[in-house]
């Protein structure tokens, strides 16, 4: 099943381990992408990237101290940014 899939159904809170770390890699690598159609900047590349481990680890605290699925401690904190941005 697809991580679109997944998010859809909600099904995803009870997502392997390797799975979250398959994620993280992709978002790093989305980033550098994102990052080479502007000029790449390797402290910039890494800067960014660093902030998806401190959100990997934010999203684990969090779900440990509400005793909650990780999947909705995540989907929280992206509407809290979201509600943020607005």
């Amino acid at each position: 099943m697809g991580a679109f899939s997944l998010m859809a159904h909600h099904d995803y809170g009870e997502v392997p381990p390797t799975r979250c770390a398959c994620r993280a890699i992709n978002a790093g690598g989305l980033v550098n992408v994102s990052l080479e159609l502007r000029g790449y900047e390797v402290a910039v590349a890494r800067e960014r990237t660093m902030k998806i481990y401190d959100t990997i680890v934010e999203i684990a605290q969090r779900a440990r101290a509400a005793m909650a699925p990780t999947a909705r401690i995540a989907d929280t904190m992206a509407q809290e940014r979201l509600s943020q941005a607005r």
